[in-house]
């Protein structure tokens, strides 16, 4: 398995990268990455998303902010975190505005994947996340 490391391309990724790799503590699985996070380049890009400032705040971050020597992680951050435990995925790879706009088949289609880089980086814990209903 292979990181996704990000290019210097002038076109923006067509989704985001796996942050995936063997012993990492938690990986975070979105359902699918958002518009704008995929053209950003970054998970939860959105300044409005509460994973940021919620993770920020969490146990399992301290050793990595006191690591970077500030008290705020964001999104900017999310290709740093594998070198201390943390990664990210998404279950399917489309980005679209909202999940919603997914059909039953894409999960159908992206789970073994999911399932197969899951298996192959056993992470301790794959969290789940998925944004707030309205």
């Amino acid at each position: 398995m292979a990181v996704n490391a990000r290019t210097s391309s002038a076109e923006p990724p067509s989704t985001l990268p796996d942050y995936l790799w063997p012993g990492l503590t938690v990986v975070f699985v979105g359902i699918n990455p958002g518009l704008l996070s995929a053209r950003l380049g970054h998970y939860f890009a959105r300044r409005s998303n509460r994973f940021w400032p919620a993770f920020s705040r969490s146990r399992i971050s301290a050793p990595i902010r006191e690591a970077l020597g500030r008290d705020t992680l964001t999104a900017e951050d999310d290709g740093l975190l594998p070198e201390f435990g943390v990664g990210f995925t998404d279950v399917v790879k489309r980005p679209t505005a909202n999940a919603g706009q997914l059909s039953p088949e894409e999960f159908t289609r992206s789970v073994p994947r999911l399932l197969a880089e899951l298996i192959e980086c056993r992470p301790r814990v794959a969290c789940f996340t998925q944004a707030p209903t309205e």
